[in-house]
């Protein structure tokens, strides 16, 4: 999914992912990565989610997951893939998921980026969050930044097995680090 305001040049790239693009928004707003966390199978949703959003959602993964936790911002809050989830403790009992900090924050899903092939951590993660990580999501993976250092690095990445779209700030050696980590072709 892509925001209603995402541009013809966004698209293209976006395409270049062979993914199926739907344009729409949760919670009236373009903030998709913000308000939803999501995998090949489900999404976890916020509450805040209209029912005409929630439809179309149900028209696109087979197991939408809208929890009653009083936390909206959900996509900060988790990173799943097709093996597993991590997400802020206070919310793992609600959605079965396994409960961490990465670098000593609940924002589990700033903080991480995951697909099913490797994990990129907040630089600050501690060996053991690393482990809880591997262990939870069934990948390895390492620490790194996107966008000239910016330790949140769910912030500065899109994709699937197919490749990654990184933020345009993005240094040379981030990239020779992301590509390491996710052993890109």
């Amino acid at each position: 999914s892509v925001p209603p305001s995402a541009t013809d040049e966004f698209l293209k790239i976006v395409k270049g992912l062979d993914a199926d693009i739907v344009k729409m928004g949760i919670a009236s707003t373009s903030l998709l990565g913000l308000f939803a966390a999501a995998n090949n199978k489900k999404i976890i949703v916020t509450k805040l989610a209209e029912k005409g959003e929630i439809r179309k959602l149900k028209d696109i993964f087979p197991e939408v997951i809208i929890p009653e936790a009083n936390y909206t911002a959900l996509g900060n809050l988790i990173s799943m893939n097709d093996h597993g989830a991590v997400c802020a403790p206070q919310l793992a009992r609600e959605i079965g998921s396994v409960g961490i900090k990465v670098a000593s924050s609940d924002l589990v899903g700033s903080s991480l980026y995951a697909n099913n092939r490797a994990f990129l951590a907040h630089p600050d993660a501690s060996d053991a969050e690393l482990g809880a990580i591997k262990k939870a999501l069934k990948i390895d993976g390492g620490k790194g930044t996107v966008n000239f250092g910016d330790p949140m690095v769910s912030s500065g990445i899109i994709g699937n097995k197919n490749g990654m779209i990184v933020g345009n700030m993005t240094t040379g050696p981030e990239m020779n680090r992301i590509d390491e980590i996710f052993i890109l072709d």
